[in-house]
């Protein structure tokens, strides 16, 4: 794992709540808790805490990558365990009997899954670099606009509204 910068006291000290305390005492326990699953994830310490009295943008962006590439590695194992897991109930499911389901069915059964995008901070940025890609024909309308959390069937319908309204004043 990449290294972690914690800004905590030397001598710091972490002792369990008990059930009488005080909300104000488990302010600090919550903070060393929030650094300390910052470091075991490899995230800077002020995407938990917000504190960002330590970072600055540049080193923001810097301790993001490997942030970045971590999350994409989860995400593609959690993919390849969720398809094992649909094949493997694909597979009960034909063996049961009590679907009307066949091992050849499942054979020519193919499943794509597609984990979230991990999102970066520079969105006009990425945003630049997909619309590139849709001039030149390497994306489509509909991906470009899903990059961007839109659906294209209905912002393709409001757009084809918004001209009928305006064909319909300019005519008036």
């Amino acid at each position: 794992r990449s290294g972690t910068i914690l800004t905590t006291n030397h001598g710091t000290e972490i002792q369990f709540l008990q059930p009488n305390t005080n909300f104000g005492d488990a302010v600090p326990l919550g903070r060393v808790l929030l650094l300390c699953t910052a470091a075991g994830a490899g995230l800077p310490e002020f995407m938990l805490t917000a504190n960002v009295s330590e970072g600055n943008f540049a080193s923001t962006l810097v301790s993001e990558g490997p942030f970045h590439k971590a999350m994409r590695w989860e995400q593609s194992q959690m993919v390849s365990e969720d398809k094992r897991i649909l094949l493997q109930a694909l597979r009960h499911a034909a063996e049961s009997g009590q679907f009307d389901l066949t091992q050849a069915d499942i054979d020519r059964t193919m499943i794509e899954l597609k984990p979230p995008r991990v999102q970066t901070r520079n969105r006009k940025e990425d945003f630049d670099v997909n619309h590139k890609l849709w001039e030149s024909h390497g994306l489509s309308m509909k991906t470009l606009l899903a990059s961007e959390g839109h659906e294209y069937e209905s912002e393709h319908a409001q757009g084809c509204a918004e001209v009928e309204e305006r064909c319909i004043r300019e005519d008036s």
